[in-house]
């Protein structure tokens, strides 16, 4: 009989501990010929609790290579968009007049910060509270809008178009 858990099952927000991490379970079969899956969810911090993935079945070892390759490609992405956003801040530093170099750094830090909230992979360093939760949620929904504000001020850097300024202001009232 194996056992694990995510977060904490609750009856009242309180009382749960939301958690968002997908975790390879080994289950040893005792030469039984039958597997019976129990979940216990609960979801009174968010609004849409679902399982994003089918549980899969398969070997342990090759699950586990998969899981952790896929932490470990964007481990890497994100790693090299957060190195990628401090050579862009370095060379504006030495050319101020250029904001579109500040501007595409800005923007390879949102899509970091996107991947790390998204892929999981920071998530299994934290611990598992409420706080966490949140903090990782809305830092995950903040990039959306952030990233749309950067990606039109970047466009709008390369022109001087009166036709851009218009588009630019419906960006950024659409997105505040």
């Amino acid at each position: 009989r194996s056992q694990t858990s995510l977060g904490r099952v609750g009856t009242t927000q309180e009382s749960e501990i939301p958690n968002w991490m997908q975790r390879v379970l080994s289950i040893r079969s005792a030469g039984d010929t039958e597997l019976t899956i129990v979940v216990h969810a609960s979801n009174l911090h968010w609004a849409r609790g679902e399982f994003w993935e089918k549980p899969r079945l398969g070997i342990e070892s090759t699950l586990r290579k998969k899981h952790h390759g896929k932490h470990l490609f964007g481990t890497f992405v994100s790693g090299l968009l957060f190195f990628m956003f401090i050579y862009h801040v370095i060379l504006y530093g030495q050319r101020r007049d250029e904001t579109n170099t500040l501007l595409f750094g800005l923007i390879c830090l949102t899509v970091a910060v996107r991947q790390v909230t998204t892929d999981g992979s920071l998530r299994s360093y934290l611990p598992e509270t409420v706080i966490t939760f949140e903090v990782m949620a809305r830092l995950e929904y903040l990039t959306i809008p952030v990233s749309m504000i950067i990606l039109t001020m970047y466009f709008r850097s390369f022109t001087k178009s009166q036709r851009f300024n218009t588009l630019q202001r419906c960006m950024l009232i659409a997105n505040a």
